[in-house]
């Protein structure tokens, strides 16, 4: 309920878990107090909140930084140079509007902060992004909320103020979408688009990182992004979308989720990789070309 109380819109987790109760948990997510004692009444769930919905009361849409404490996964590796993604964030925001003031909630992983757009703004789900150990929750994203239960331990929260700022300006503006190219001139040479083929190459790569065991996802990763990088057609920014995209959905899914170091290292390697394949094609392609 205090969730509900602060304008959030919440829903059911699985008990023990951050999977939702529902299929259709976007649509079933409310501030509706009756509706909640139906569901929490009668069984101890774990609590959801939607991302990227108004806060009621507010002029802006929620959203959520989740920075990753790599100590507390069992990944983790000494002297690898990773760091909390709340140290990371510190450093990027000297002589700069601190994010860290706002509400927060202290999580098995790491920190939750939580803070609101302006009213008319979009931000969608990333991992990355900003830095290391930083990812983004928003349009289409929900976090599991302050009360709920892992094997891992217990969200707790409000930690510090209850205050909900807003979202950064500087950080909104490293996380907002990029405006779309504009064609000035009419003789200039129409944007080349991934065609059917290349859209099912990227397709692919997604679907199996999606469907690739929990052990096995870190190297399937990398794989995905070195092979959609040996297509000189594919950008680097197109790569790091897709695959953006799909490890925030594993993340919210499942109990053993990729951390940012992790995902950020596979996607630069992998792309790295693919791109050295592709070069001694494109120079032998070159040294086909007949000379003028």
């Amino acid at each position: 309920m205090a969730a509900a109380r602060r304008g959030f819109s919440v829903f059911p987790l699985k008990p023990g878990t951050k999977v939702p109760q529902f299929a259709k948990w976007q649509e079933n997510a409310t501030a509706d107090t009756t509706q909640i004692h139906r569901w929490w009444d009668n069984r101890p769930y774990n609590i959801g909140i939607a991302t990227g919905r108004p806060v009621l009361g507010t002029s802006g849409d929620l959203v959520v930084l989740d920075l990753d404490d790599p100590t507390r996964h069992g990944r983790y590796r000494p002297n690898s140079g990773a760091r909390h993604g709340l140290d990371t964030l510190r450093l990027l925001a000297v002589n700069r509007a601190d994010p860290t003031r706002t509400f927060w909630v202290d999580t098995p992983g790491g920190v939750h902060l939580y803070l609101r757009l302006d009213c008319g703004r979009v931000l969608s789900n990333s991992t990355s992004k900003l830095g290391p150990s930083i990812d983004l929750r928003g349009r289409g994203g929900y976090v599991v909320a302050a009360g709920s239960l892992l094997p891992t331990g217990e969200y707790r929260g409000p930690v510090g103020t209850e205050e909900l700022l807003l979202l950064p300006e500087w950080i909104y503006d490293r996380l907002k979408p990029s405006p779309p190219i504009r064609r000035e001139n009419a003789h200039r040479k129409p944007i080349r688009r991934p065609s059917a083929y290349l859209q099912a190459v990227i397709s692919g790569e997604v679907t199996a990182l999606l469907n690739a065991r929990p052990g096995a996802r870190r190297i399937t990763l990398l794989k995905s992004a070195r092979a959609m990088a040996r297509r000189s057609e594919i950008s680097d920014q197109t790569i790091w979308d897709a695959l953006d995209e799909a490890v925030s959905l594993i993340n919210q899914r499942d109990r053993e989720p990729l951390t940012g170091d992790e995902t950020f290292a596979a996607i630069r390697d992998g792309i790295k990789y693919g791109r050295r394949a592709l070069a001694p094609i494109v120079r032998r392609n070159q040294s086909r070309q007949p000379r003028t």
